[in-house]
């Protein structure tokens, strides 16, 4: 260790003896530095514990920095190799373990994280989230009662694989999204009734709201509402009133660009890229089939028998909450009359559906409180 950030060298002197018995394997004895040194090593003990604690606690390049300013010089690959030689404590027999995965490469490769529920800290660590690693784990673990995971199906067929009476349960993050996934579905085939009562206490204005029926588990209604239409109906509204795309944006919530693109248009045009594959179809087919426990890839394919045209990603997409998320034409040259007054509206912006879904998000999870304090 260094003294008041400076490096110090210890010379230590170690005799070696010689043995002269022919019977004795060993020929030569060396003297052992004792507990403050580790053989084979030229750091003391204390130090290479400061050097692993840094490295766990930061990068192994952000703790060789931090590392030279106290006077102890080592690289970045000397801080990987003493965390490698540290051994991980052993967890003997659990009976309740969570079980989700974590990235390698985010989006390309996963491994599986496993977290001992009596304390909350990981236990384990797999090199994939694939069925057969899992089961392996299991087998190796028979006193395991219950696992918590996602939603993942790879996990409850490797559970169900083993024969043992586990228990499954979903941990409160996947259940809060979940929820909150629906709602933000629900809220997003809504807002327009949002809009209308937001507006309740403010001047009275022309305003036709896009109404929607509720969505139930197992029906829809024929024509899925289009979420642009309240938008484009109150920047239409402010631009009779003399407002300019920039106050629009900026009174609304919305982007300068969408504002400039909705004054331009009379009327606004179809979304046809949602509502060409008719998901409102297969509504209740796919969310019936989902809670059976049927994975979405089979049910796509039953699905694109039936007549359905959408690719696989796109339709994952859209079911992800059942698995494992302006005026008319003006001018170029037009300018605004500069003794005419600026118009005036007291209208409150457009929140935003992930907005509204995030606060009942929060209301869910209940103050100062987190998902991973959970985990």
């Amino acid at each position: 260790m260094s003294i008041l950030g400076e490096r110090v060298v210890l010379h230590l002197e170690a005799r070696k003896f010689f043995c002269h018995n022919v019977d004795c394997q060993k020929k030569t004895f060396a003297e052992q530095p004792g507990d403050e040194v580790f053989r084979y090593r030229r750091r003391t003990c204390r130090c290479e514990r400061t050097v692993a604690r840094h490295g766990i606690s930061v990068s192994s390049g952000s703790a060789s920095r931090l590392l030279a300013h106290t006077g102890i010089s080592v690289s970045p690959s000397t801080v990987l190799r003493d965390l490698h030689r540290i051994s991980t404590p052993e967890y003997g027999n659990v009976e309740m373990v969570g079980v989700d995965d974590w990235a390698w490469r985010k989006g390309i490769t996963y491994g599986s994280i496993l977290i001992d529920y009596a304390n909350g800290r990981p236990i384990d660590l797999l090199g994939d989230r694939d069925t057969e690693s899992f089961h392996g784990w299991l087998e190796r673990h028979e006193k395991v009662r219950m696992v918590s995971r996602d939603r993942s199906t790879d996990y409850s067929s490797a559970i169900a694989s083993t024969g043992c009476h586990i228990t499954e349960v979903a941990d409160k993050f996947h259940l809060v999204k979940n929820i909150t996934d629906r709602m933000k579905k629900l809220v997003a085939e809504n807002y327009a009734d949002y809009r209308k009562a937001a507006r309740c206490g403010e001047d009275e204005l022309a305003y036709t709201a896009v109404t929607a029926d509720i969505p139930s588990p197992i029906g829809h209604s024929s024509k899925k509402s289009d979420l642009r239409k309240v938008t484009f109906k109150e920047v239409k509204e402010l631009q009779r009133k003399g407002f300019k795309p920039t106050s629009i944006a900026k009174k609304l919530g919305i982007s300068r660009q969408t504002a400039t693109k909705y004054c331009k248009m009379d009327s606004l045009p179809e979304r046809n890229s949602k509502l060409r594959n008719e998901y409102y179809k297969y509504d209740a087919y796919v969310e019936r089939e989902a809670v059976s426990g049927k994975a979405l890839s089979a049910i796509h394919q039953e699905i694109c028998q039936m007549g359905f045209s959408g690719s696989r990603t796109p339709f994952y997409d859209h079911y992800k909450y059942l698995c494992d998320g302006h005026r008319g034409y003006r001018s170029k040259n037009w300018k605004p009359d500069p003794k005419k007054a600026k118009p005036q509206d007291d209208r409150s912006k457009l929140l935003p559906v992930k907005s509204i879904t995030s606060v009942i998000d929060k209301a869910m999870k209940g103050p100062g409180r987190t998902i991973s304090e959970d985990f």
